[in-house]
């Protein structure tokens, strides 16, 4: 099944590649393609403290740190450290304490990749709403208050894949992919590929 789903992205993959070196008219590209990304976002962990002052407190309900852990080395068993984790809102006009994205570094708790964590308060507890195993690289402002997220997934085979995802539901749920390998889809396999990559996601477990 891997196998016969790696091919069949692979062709579409190509297909797409091919449309967009040889045709660059704007007419021709997906409308969710060409929407721009609002607000760029890139996580370094290299701040020394945390930009957001509730982080640690929000962390610290969480139990997902240790908070009289020492040796900033050890991402098995992290301190509360801007060094492993990332805090910043999505709803607009929310108070961050409610309602935020919790990014965290590759390595900490042993996990190999970089994840996205989504938290709601409800009856005064923090609810993870949703787990991505994705880069967060991007917002947009919606309708519903609830930013429009742009993901980077990586899939099994390394292929960068832009998606976007919105607020459906009390959650966020997919929308589309928007690039493959930094490149544009075209109209014509826009829904093709939506359902290709969504299945890519799903089975590899990057999105719940």
């Amino acid at each position: 099944m891997k196998y016969f789903l790696f091919l069949s992205l692979s062709l579409l993959f190509l297909a797409c590649k091919s449309e967009v070196e040889t045709v660059e008219e704007v007419d021709n590209v997906s409308p969710s393609v060409v929407t721009p990304v609002e607000k760029n976002i890139e996580i370094l962990f290299d701040e020394k403290d945390f930009s957001e002052p509730k982080a640690a407190q929000l962390l610290n309900e969480l139990k997902i740190c240790n908070p009289n852990q020492k040796n900033k080395n050890n991402a098995s068993e992290p301190a509360c450290d801007p060094k492993f984790f990332h805090i910043l809102p999505f709803i607009e006009n929310e108070k961050i304490e409610n309602a935020f994205l919790l990014v965290i570094r590759a390595g900490v708790h042993d996990w190999p990749l970089r994840r996205l964590l989504v938290y709601q308060r409800e009856q005064g507890k923090l609810v993870l709403v949703n787990t991505f195993v994705a880069h967060l690289i991007g917002s947009r402002k919606s309708s519903t208050k609830h930013d429009d997220l742009i993901l980077q997934f990586f899939d099994e085979y390394e292929n960068r894949l832009q998606c976007v995802y919105k607020w459906k539901e009390n959650r966020y749920q997919y929308d589309c992919v928007e690039k493959i390998e930094g490149r544009r889809i075209k109209k014509e396999l826009q829904d093709s590929m939506n359902v290709e990559i969504a299945k890519v996601i799903s089975q590899n477990n990057m999105a719940m």
